[in-house]
């Protein structure tokens, strides 16, 4: 037997929305808060897209220490989402594509592309020491201790070097100190 209070409040639900629509009183709506008015984006060549973002360059790799801090790699460099906008980050030395990403934490994160850079949390700046700095890569990936400023652990990179015949794929591995 369903208990008399149950039924009322039931009774009492259904009855509120018998206004001749489906739809329940305002009050009872669940709010979503609206998305963020986004900003024009500018790349390297002066081009400028707006809403929806990012657009205007072909998207390689997303990687994300928050919802308020995604890197997007692209065609011509990187996009940063801060919370509210996107901007666009050029990479060292110009216009450089960017197809994989990958980092530990919000001060730590990798783009390899026509070159590879390392963000410390303030700055991009190009990764010196590899095997063969004419090289491009393809994918990175890496293992870490996913909290910020406490260090990297391990980091593949995969290499491209040569054309057609003479392409060439290499695995490197950095194990915090050298690669």
């Amino acid at each position: 037997m369903i208990p008399r209070a149950t039924v009322f409040l039931l009774l009492l639900t259904l009855n509120a929305c018998r206004d001749g629509s489906s739809t329940p009183p305002v009050d009872l709506l669940v709010h979503e808060p609206s998305a963020p008015v986004p900003a024009k984006v500018c790349g390297l060549d002066h081009f400028c897209w707006y809403s929806p973002l990012p657009q205007g360059q072909r998207m390689n790799a997303l990687w994300g220490a928050a919802w308020n801090d995604l890197w997007a790699g692209t065609s011509d460099g990187l996009l940063h989402f801060d919370g509210s906008a996107w901007s666009f980050v050029a990479t060292p030395g110009g216009s450089n594509q960017v197809r994989s990403l990958w980092g530990s934490g919000a001060a730590d994160v990798w783009a390899a592309g026509d070159a590879l850079w390392h963000w410390d949390g303030k700055a991009w700046s190009a990764v010196t020491g590899l095997p063969d700095p004419g090289a491009s890569y393809l994918s990175i990936t890496g293992s870490g201790t996913g909290s910020s400023g406490s260090g990297l652990k391990e980091v593949w990179l995969l290499e491209d070097t040569g054309d057609g015949k003479e392409e060439r794929h290499t695995i490197l591995y950095w194990n915090g100190a050298q690669w």
